[in-house]
C-alpha cells in the first residue's frame, strides 16, 4: 500500500492525518487532537454542553485514533435496546398479573 493511499485530507484540503492499515490515525499527539477535531463533531457537542475543550486532555491516544461509529450501529442499538427493554415491560407484567390472582 502506497503512502498516498493512506494519507487522509482533512477539511481544508491540507494532509496532516496519516492512517494505518486498520484505518487508525498515526500521528503525534497534536495531530490526534486535530483528527479528532476534524472526525467527531465537537462544536455540535459544545453547543448542547457535552464538550469542553479541557476534555481533550482526557481521553487516551488510542481514542482520539479511532473512527466514529457508523448510525447504523447506533440504529441498531437502538432497536435492540428496545426489543429487551419491551420483553422486560412483559415480563414484569406477567409477573403481576399471576401476583394479583
Amino acid at each position: 500500500m502506497a503512502a498516498e493511499d493512506l494519507l487522509r485530507p482533512n477539511k481544508n484540503g491540507s494532509e496532516s492525518c496519516w492512517k494505518n492499515r486498520f484505518g487508525a490515525c498515526e500521528t503525534g499527539r497534536n495531530e490526534l487532537v486535530n483528527c479528532f477535531y476534524e472526525k467527531f463533531p465537537v462544536e455540535e457537542w459544545k453547543t448542547h454542553g457535552f464538550f469542553e475543550d479541557s476534555f481533550v486532555s482526557l481521553i487516551n491516544n488510542h481514542w482520539l485514533a479511532t473512527e466514529p461509529q457508523s448510525p447504523t450501529t447506533h440504529y441498531l442499538l437502538a432497536v435492540i435496546y428496545v426489543v429487551v427493554m419491551l420483553a422486560g415491560w412483559i415480563g414484569n407484567g406477567l409477573v403481576l398479573v399471576c401476583f394479583r390472582r
